[in-house]
């Protein structure tokens, strides 16, 4: 500050003063700012907030690592977030052309299976990029509910080409989404002659 006025009695300030101050030249801190304390190295700083030694000297550049000042800011950068647990099974992230019936397609699960393992997730909202827990198919139980009723799929409605459950989608006038959310228990992979499933009423 003295370097920046020349000439200004630091004993003797004005109200009014007009003084220069000198610019912060440091990169903007993506964390927060901890000040050296008697004792402190780099080293320990690094493990009292969870982060590398690499990562706090990357985001400090320029610092002397053995020569810490009392007083002097080190930039702390944001931790990296923990994965999402998913005990049991495997973390799957949504792609571009995914939706509800692509991704149980192609881990055969059921609509309840992806809900035990993202018990939150709204089926009519899935994001590109979004975590979810694929966990292996399970039988959770599913009596048809209001508004369904049952049907015991038939060799007949196994078409040449396709799947069973587009063809059945296209018989009872609805879609495969729906029909995996009816049957909620049901991979796609179980919609096959002899079983009984759920169909709109």
């Amino acid at each position: 500050i003295m370097a920046l006025n020349p000439g200004i009695d630091p004993n003797n300030l004005q109200i009014g003063q007009v003084i220069c101050i000198p610019r912060d030249e440091r990169p903007a801190c993506d964390g927060m700012y901890y000040v050296v304390r008697p004792g402190d190295t780099l080293y320990s700083i690094a493990r009292k907030y969870n982060v590398s030694l690499a990562e706090l000297i990357a985001a400090n550049p320029g610092i002397d690592p053995d020569r810490l000042q009392v007083g002097q800011l080190i930039c702390i950068p944001k931790g990296k977030p923990s994965p999402k647990p998913c005990p049991g099974g495997h973390i799957y992230v949504v792609k571009e052309s995914d939706t509800l019936s692509s991704i149980l397609l192609k881990f055969n699960i059921s609509v309840m299976d992806l809900m035990a393992g993202n018990p939150n997730l709204d089926l009519d909202r899935i994001r590109v990029g979004q975590e979810l827990c694929i966990l292996a198919h399970k039988d959770r139980g599913c009596p048809c509910k209001k508004g369904t009723k049952a049907y015991t799929i038939m060799p007949s409605d196994v078409p040449s080409h396709g799947s069973v459950i587009a063809a059945l989608a296209m018989k009872f006038n609805t879609s495969v989404s729906y029909l995996l959310k009816i049957n909620p228990n049901m991979p796609p992979g179980d919609f096959k002659p002899g079983a009984e499933i759920c169909i709109p009423d």
